[in-house]
């Protein structure tokens, strides 16, 4: 019974944080859905284009792989089942690319390497950087209670 009536109340939030969508998405001024719209598509594309170039590089033919690789990333942003989406890209980038003619371990290790590329090494380097430490921290308090941290 805990679990039903617990689907009931989130079903209940769900359709009431639903109706409330179309005003709260009304409210988003103009410029920022072409700043959104503008970033999105420059992310994508560059990761595009970063797969394209590891897959020449890894001797794939690029003129069969150009429309396949916007593909795999529609696959791969349908299952996002994964941490860090390992698994789910490189199936997608074998199944996908495979169909455009791309051997299997070419597929695979272009796939890891963009993941090393833009996860990894950047994930390795933020962490370096986060262990360094920042020195000693100060903090201060508003008149309203809030504290605010102060870094040298």
């Amino acid at each position: 019974a805990g679990a039903g009536a617990t689907v009931v109340l989130c079903t209940g939030r769900l359709r009431a944080a639903l109706a409330k969508l179309p005003l709260e998405l009304a409210r988003v001024p103009p410029r920022a859905w072409g700043v959104n719209l503008a970033g999105s598509l420059l992310f994508n594309l560059l990761f595009m284009g970063q797969l394209l170039l590891l897959l020449q590089a890894c001797g794939a033919p690029a003129t069969s792989v150009w429309l396949s690789v916007p593909l795999l990333f529609a696959v791969k942003a349908l299952l996002p089942i994964s941490f860090l989406d390992l698994g789910v890209r490189e199936a997608a980038a074998i199944t996908v690319l495979g169909a455009a003619g791309v051997g299997a371990a070419i597929a695979l290790q272009a796939s890891l390497m963009l993941f090393c590329f833009n996860v990894l090494l950047p994930g390795l380097a933020g962490l370096a950087v986060l262990s360094r430490g920042s020195g000693p921290e100060t903090t201060t308090s508003t008149p309203h209670g809030v504290q605010i941290a102060h870094v040298r």
